[in-house]
């Protein structure tokens, strides 16, 4: 499913919940392009550590981080009029 979210100037961003398919076959990439370097950090060290299997885990997870952390930094859920 995806969601709308919109920060205090108005900036909009797509996000989708669930499972995460870039993730799974990108990898350390897709936070490399979201912009999201803590994450790009720790999933480079754990597929390191893990010889990849960390990112197994991250599909799992890692679209649910990324929208707590845009809450962090003041984004809300946004739904557009229909």
């Amino acid at each position: 499913m995806k969601q709308i979210m919109k920060n205090n100037i108005g900036h909009l961003k797509d996000v989708k919940d669930g499972f995460s398919w870039t993730t799974f076959f990108f990898g350390f990439w897709v936070p490399l392009f979201r912009g999201d370097v803590k994450y790009l950090l720790i999933m480079i060290i754990l597929n390191v550590v893990t010889i990849g299997l960390s990112n197994l885990v991250f599909s799992f997870i890692y679209n649910r981080l990324y929208q707590e952390d845009l809450v962090k930094q003041g984004y809300t859920y946004f739904n557009l009029p229909s």
